[in-house]
């Protein structure tokens, strides 16, 4: 299959996002493979302009567009992205998201916890103001397995909102790592009837309840079984030197097509 690549060889600001509108018509796939929410892609269609900073610019043709495990997803951004241009007429796929939080007695390190409710506080910020049409869950899992929602996800609505504020402002450190029950209750309870279409996965470390290659292998079962991308955000974890060291969180986000970050 051959391959187009649109590489900037300057600081920036070469103008390849309008390369790759223009060339987009002739492709079936586009690929975002590196970068952050830091750049800004515009492109002018008659009278409207679209800015792009994660979504590639190919979905204006109705492309497959993909957002590549190089590139740093800021989930904020990325759903306001998602609103803005499904209200403009563009189609994006994304309505359903499932949060899966570590809150473990490790959390308690260096406040790893604060870091944690902090960072899924600023998602339910983002969505706050987004559409209707957006459904969500979240999960947790330490001393047990709780849900924010009773049938694990709920549409995005005001009520559902200070629910999960409510939920997040309880959340304590404790227990151990169960990540093995956490995705196994994804995959028995909320997967199947959910129509999820990303789960950000946030945790500091690896399971208790089993080993690093069982929850591999879980995470490779959504991803195959749901086509779910899986998204992790490591909290407290030093980037790897190299790709021998890669750790558990990363591994899972290259399996499933996700994303993984290191949040500053």
């Amino acid at each position: 299959m051959p391959v187009t690549c649109v590489i900037g060889t300057q600081w920036g600001d070469e103008g390849k996002g309008k390369i790759i509108d223009l060339i987009s018509s002739r492709a079936d796939v586009v690929v975002r493979y590196q970068g952050g929410a830091n750049a800004g892609h515009t492109v002018q269609v008659r009278d409207q302009k679209f800015v792009f900073h994660l979504i590639p610019s190919g979905i204006l043709h109705g492309k497959i567009n993909v957002i590549g495990n190089g590139v740093v997803v800021d989930p904020a951004q990325l759903l306001g992205e998602i609103e803005e241009f499904t209200t403009r007429g563009v189609k994006v796929e994304g309505n359903g998201l499932l949060f899966i939080l570590d809150v473990s007695g490790s959390m308690t390190i260096d406040d790893r916890i604060s870091k944690l409710k902090a960072q899924m506080g600023n998602l339910l910020v983002a969505m706050q103001n987004k559409s209707s049409k957006l459904r969500y869950g979240i999960v947790t899992f330490g001393e047990t397995i709780d849900s924010c929602f009773s049938r694990g996800m709920a549409v995005n609505d005001e009520k559902n909102h200070n629910q999960a504020v409510r939920f997040l402002e309880r959340i304590q450190a404790d227990g151990g790592t169960p990540m093995c029950e956490a995705l196994t209750h994804a995959i028995t309870r909320i997967l199947p009837d959910g129509n999820v279409d990303a789960i950000y996965f946030l945790s500091d470390g690896e399971p208790s309840d089993g080993t690093p290659e069982q929850v591999l292998e879980l995470a490779q079962r959504i991803h195959q079984k749901f086509q779910t991308r899986i998204h992790t955000i490591s909290i407290g974890e030093e980037p790897a030197q190299n790709t021998d060291q890669l750790s558990l969180l990363n591994k899972i986000a290259n399996a499933c097509r996700g994303t993984f970050t290191i949040p500053p």
